[in-house]
């Protein structure tokens, strides 16, 4: 009783000194993102009619994001359009030290694994210098998100063989150049998988990733991601 006391005091004077503020818009809130920015996000939903192939929204008969492209995954979903607000939460949880975040971000990726067929959770591995800087792998902790609310296990079936250069600032055909050769198999497994990873922007690193899976016998890989460049 008198531990209990002790921590709702405590807790109280926490809140006094340094109250709970939203991730996004810095005004008080009792959760990482206050119901005003909640809202903001959910405009920026992917919602159908989405591209069955890469997940983005569909404004036509064909998809301007891959028609005429030849995937190596058999199909691709995001929960956010990755921009604005949504973009602001990435760099938060990746850069800022909002790894809480990680958790309610798998949990808007869940309902849409209910078109997924893999039954393992593969996270794009970043290489060991990247995770030196950033303290953590943002991909790796994601699907042990996704793996505790689905059950699914987690599979690091590919590793960074090469220390690349930022995708943010090169140019499509930059990224393509810059993450060729960098990943490796690590086993086989011969059944199908989810690839997962945080945004997908040109898909480049996706591509490569998902390339040395098939090679490495994986039959079909989908691809996971919390958002989407438009």
């Amino acid at each position: 009783m008198a531990l209990n006391l002790f921590r709702a005091i405590l807790e109280t004077v926490q809140d006094f000194i340094a109250p709970p503020l939203c991730v996004l818009c810095r005004q008080y809130s009792e959760q990482l993102l206050c119901p005003s920015c909640l809202t903001l996000l959910e405009k920026l939903r992917i919602r159908p009619p989405r591209c069955y192939r890469c997940g983005a929204p569909m404004y036509g008969r064909k998809c301007k994001r891959c028609h005429g492209i030849k995937l190596p995954y058999t199909l691709a979903r995001g929960a956010y359009l990755y921009t604005g607000p949504v973009a602001h939460v990435v760099e938060a949880m990746k850069y800022h030290g909002f790894r809480s975040l990680i958790s309610w971000m798998a949990n808007q990726m869940l309902p849409l694994m209910e078109e997924f067929t893999g039954q393992l959770l593969v996270p794009i591995p970043l290489h060991p210098t990247r995770i030196r800087e950033r303290g953590f792998s943002q991909t790796k902790a994601l699907v042990q998100a996704l793996s505790q609310q689905t059950g699914l296990p987690v599979g690091e079936l590919l590793e960074r063989t090469r220390h690349t250069r930022s995708q943010t600032t090169l140019e499509p055909q930059e990224r393509l150049r810059n993450v060729r050769g960098a990943f490796q198999a690590r086993v086989f497994f011969p059944e199908p998988v989810i690839l997962v990873d945080d945004v997908m922007t040109t898909g480049a690193t996706i591509k490569e990733a998902a390339k040395i899976l098939l090679k490495s016998g994986v039959p079909r890989v989908e691809v996971l991601v919390f958002a989407i460049t438009p």
